[in-house]
Parts: C-alpha cells; structure tokens; sequence
C-alpha cells in the first residue's frame, strides 16, 4: 500500500469519527492532518403550513413524530437513517485571535435560556458528567460552544457543539444528509452501528444537527456514543424537543469584552528573516528554484508562531515555528517503525499498526537525531507527481518545534533542514 493511498484511508477512517468524542476539551489548538478549507454546509429550514411536529423525508412522506412518554411529556420522534454517500476529512480552522473559556453550569444552562435547576430538570443530561468551553473568535464573540456529557458506568458519551448564524464546522464532510422537519426545522439524523463490546453488545454512533432561526439564528450538532439505542434515540429526541419547540437557544448572550492579547500579520520576507526568537530555525538554503512566497506571523493567549512558505511553479516547501508547541513526544530514533514510509508505502506492505497512527504521518525528531537518512526514511511520492517530499518535526532543545515541509532529494531537504542557524548551533 502506497503512502497517499494510506493517507486517503486515514482521512476516512471509522477511528477518526471516534476520536471526536474520546478527546478532552482541548485546551491548546489542536492542528489538523491536512491544511484543507473548513467545509460546513449550513441546512435548509423546510416551512410548515401549520405549527406541528412531522417526519419530512427526502421522497416527501411525512410521518407523525408525538410520542408520549410515562410522564406525560411529549417528545419527537426522529427518523435516523444509516449514513450513506462517502466523505472526506476536514480540518477546522479556527477564528483570528481565538482563544478557550471553560463554562460555568449557569452557563450551559443559558444556552437554552434556562438557569443550572432548570435544565436539570429537562433531563437532557440525566447521568452524564457536563463539562463545557467556549471557543471565542478574537472581538469576543462566540465562534463555537462545546458540551461534553459522560457517563462513566455505561460508557455513553456526548457531544454538543453549537455556533451562531451556521451550522458548526464538521470534520468529516460530503455525507448526504437525511432530514426530520422538526417544528419547523430541517434535523439530518443518522446512526450506524459500530464495535461490539466485550460482552457482545453493540455501539451505536449517532449523529444529528440543524439550523435553527429565531431571535438569534443557532446551528447545533449532536453526536451520541451508547450501547443502548433506545435510550440514546430518546436522548437526542429530549435535545432537539427542548431546542426547538420554543424559540429559547441563545449563544450571543456569552460574548465577552475580556480579550486577551493577540496579533495576527504577513511579514514580508525579510521580516520573517528579522523576527527575533524566529529567525534562527529558517533555513538559509533552499533547493533550486524555490523563491519566497509568503508568511504568517500570530501570537495569542496559547499560541506564538510563525510559518514561511516558497514556491517553484505549483510546488511549495514550507516551514512552521511553533514557540509554544506544549507537550511534545519525540520518536525513539531506534524505532524505525515510527516513522519510516518504506515500511508501508507499496502493495505489498503492511498498514502502520495502529499505535503508529498518529506519528508516522509528522513525527517529531530531536534535533540532534535528525540526519539525511532519516530524511530518506520519510521521502513519498504521489502517483501522478515526478518529485518526492517528505513531512517532518523537529525539536530543539529551546522548546521550540519547527515543522517541515520539504520537496526534492533527500540530500535537499536535509540540506534546507540542517542549514537553519539554530539547527547549526545545536549541532
């Protein structure tokens, strides 16, 4: 198996939709695999002729959704349909000036106009764990809202992400959607059945969202991990009833007027070479050809970084200096498994094993273990392209991690890579 045809089932992968709902709330930005556009496809609200609650299906059938629970409380009854069509991954990318507030449960709470008594009371959340954050964009104002729900006993968890005037950008786009009419609204739900248990039992994963206009437009994506699908089903029916029935979801009233610093700029190419605490992990050669392209220089509350770019034609190297990198795991040198293509990149070699899965695509070397061998230990090539390249980490012993890019030999890209000045000085 090549290199891009492992790459393109990566990006596909059942693992990666999984790894949505197992990560933390992150509190550092977390950069994606691939450097693609944020794909979000806002839904469509369908009209109703009278205030109701039906199933509009996309061949036109409605079905009635009222069912009536124990306690007398009605709640709609969704159509989850198993996804179908093929997408691809995405990456998010996030606003200028972000920056991440953890959330109060009074602050949950309001998202559905409600006080902490009030919401518990929905039983939205019943036996989960609520955490939430906030992702702001840099004037302040709410760019997306996070909610995550865990319930340690039963394994179930949950994922709410809600943004004003959209849809929350997905990660995994191109999927057809298959919509509810929900009070008004358009709901895409599905489900799919996944991994067995050790005692047998089936997980399902469940995904819905809608764009929901009112006194203020909000877009929310729900995603369910459980073992138990009646009791998930009813879960999701409980967030879109309590959504939707009422024009209660609310978003804007989090902004905030406390922004911390932060500055975002294209320096020219001699600015970039003059950027104190930068300047010394760009390289001074560059293979034949390639001329400076562009920069990007941003600083923020957790973030402090600045990437370079060349091009020659159509091809581009590039190379990113992060001064804030946070925890960083560098390759044992001697485990070439880690991060050597030549183990896998022909039909006849094996996959990586998983737990090479989120190294082998950008390792991370020290500095001092760096060499042209282990250049060429990561060179790829495209089917339809002339010229390898190769994707690596570096990490210096200042803190600094500086990403690289590099096309040509691996003579060449060792030669970009080792005539930085930092590189020489460690060296």
């Amino acid at each position: 198996m090549n290199y891009k045809e492992y790459m393109d089932r990566q990006s596909v992968d059942e693992g990666f939709h999984k790894q949505l709902l197992d990560l933390e709330i992150k509190q550092k930005k977390r950069r994606p695999w691939k450097s693609a556009a944020v794909a979000a496809a806002l839904c469509c609200v369908i009209g109703l002729g009278a205030w109701g609650v039906t199933v509009q299906m996309h061949h036109g059938r409605d079905l009635p959704l009222n069912v009536t629970m124990e306690n007398g409380e009605t709640l709609p009854k969704l159509h989850f349909r198993s996804p179908s069509g093929s997408g691809s991954a995405d990456s998010i990318a996030l606003p200028e000036g972000y920056f991440y507030r953890d959330m109060t449960e009074e602050q949950i709470a309001s998202l559905w106009s409600m006080d902490a008594a009030e919401l518990a009371e929905t039983g939205m959340f019943s036996d989960l764990t609520l955490i939430g954050q906030i992702i702001y964009d840099g004037q302040g104002v709410p760019w997306q809202v996070e909610v995550r729900g865990k319930n340690e006993d039963t394994a179930e968890k949950l994922f709410l992400r809600l943004s004003p005037d959209r849809l929350p950008p997905e990660c995994v786009a191109g999927m057809e959607q298959w919509t509810n009419n929900v009070y008004g609204t358009a709901v895409a739900a599905h489900r799919r059945k996944t991994t067995e248990s050790e005692e047998g039992a089936g997980r399902w994963d469940y995904d819905a969202d809608f764009l929901h206009v009112g006194a203020q437009t909000v877009g929310m994506r729900i995603e369910l991990l459980s073992y138990d699908s009646a009791a998930a089903e009813e879960r999701i029916e409980r967030i879109v009833y309590y959504s939707l029935r009422e024009d209660v979801l609310r978003v804007l009233q989090l902004t905030t007027e406390e922004i911390p610093m932060w500055f975002s700029e294209n320096p020219s190419e001699a600015e970039a070479y003059a950027e104190e605490g930068f300047a010394e992990y760009l390289p001074t050669v560059l293979p034949e050809g390639y001329i400076f392209s562009g920069a990007w220089r941003e600083k923020g509350e957790d973030r402090d970084y600045l990437t370079v770019e060349w091009t020659y034609g159509t091809q581009y190297i590039s190379v990113h200096i992060d001064a804030l990198p946070g925890e960083v795991t560098p390759v044992d040198i001697d485990e070439t498994e880690a991060y050597d293509l030549r183990c896998y990149n022909s039909t006849d070699k094996p996959d990586p094993p998983q737990k090479y899965w989120g190294i082998i695509e950008n390792p991370v070397f020290r500095a001092e273990d760096l060499s042209e061998e282990v250049i060429d230990a990561r060179l790829y090539r495209y089917p339809d392209e002339t010229e390898d390249q190769a994707d690596f980490q570096v990490l210096y012993n200042t803190g600094a991690l500086v990403r690289i890019h590099g096309r040509g030999t691996a003579e060449e890209i060792w030669q970009l890579a080792a005539s930085a000045p930092a590189f020489g000085a460690h060296s």
